[in-house]
This record gives structure tokens, C-alpha cells and sequence, in this order.
């Protein structure tokens, strides 16, 4: 890759590289100017994409939502515990949508069930995400 970035614009195997690159981009725009599912796709994904750095800041409110540590060995160990905790909420939200169409039996009062693909578990609103959390060992599996 240095040897590559190294040539300049008259070196041929430069130029076919860049003019293979601006193809696969035109290929790719038009594409999604084309296609009313991929622009869909594609904002979809950036839309759980925004949430999921919005549950972060949140999270990480409690220090100004910075990551304060100098080390790498600190930053890492910071920002994998954020992820964690993420993950613990997403997971959990989703848990939560389960039991409840379990509990109310969804299926049975004839609610349609494909409806929870537009419901996305990144979702924080009904926790409390400051505040003192006591664990109990013995229900730790």
C-alpha cells in the first residue's frame, strides 16, 4: 500500500487504480439513485447507526460524555465497557419486546407480528440509566 500511495499521476498502474475507483463509486450512486429499497436500506442503517451513538452519549453522560483516560490500554478498556453496557441494553429492551408479546399473547388477539421489524430495541427511554444498581451474585448464572 506505501508502494501504491507513492506513485504519482504518470505511473499507469496509478491512474487505472483511481479510474477503477471512481467506477465502482459512479456504479454504486447510481444504484442508490435508482433504487428506492437500497436509499431505504441505507437510511435505515444510518438511523439505528444515530441511536446507537445517541444510547452512547447518554451513557457515558455521567462524564460529559468524554472518555477521559490518556493510556490506550484506558481508552480501550473504556470504550469496551460502554460497548458492553450498550449491548446489555439492547439486549435487554429486546428481551422485554418478546416477553411482552408472550405475555399478551400477540399471536392470539391476531396482532401481526412482522409489525416489530419497525420497532428497533435501541430504545433507552424507560430506563434509568444514572442511579445505583445492586446485583445479586446468587442470580448470576
Amino acid at each position: 500500500m506505501r508502494r501504491l500511495v507513492g506513485f504519482g499521476e504518470k505511473n499507469r498502474f496509478y491512474k487505472a487504480n483511481r479510474d477503477f475507483g471512481r467506477i465502482i463509486k459512479t456504479e454504486n450512486i447510481l444504484k442508490y439513485m435508482v433504487s428506492p429499497q437500497l436509499r431505504e436500506r441505507r437510511r435505515k442503517g444510518l438511523l439505528k447507526t444515530e441511536q446507537l451513538h445517541q444510547l452512547s452519549r447518554d451513557v457515558a453522560f455521567g462524564k460529559h460524555g468524554k472518555i477521559t483516560g490518556r493510556e490506550f490500554d484506558q481508552l480501550k478498556n473504556s470504550c469496551n465497557c460502554l460497548t458492553l453496557i450498550d449491548a446489555c441494553i439492547v439486549y435487554w429492551q429486546a428481551k422485554e419486546m418478546m416477553r411482552v408479546c408472550e405475555e399478551y399473547r400477540a399471536v392470539e388477539q391476531g396482532i401481526n407480528l412482522h409489525l416489530l421489524k419497525h420497532v428497533s430495541p435501541i430504545e433507552w427511554s424507560n430506563l434509568i440509566l444514572y442511579g445505583e444498581y445492586f446485583i445479586k451474585k446468587s442470580l448470576i448464572r
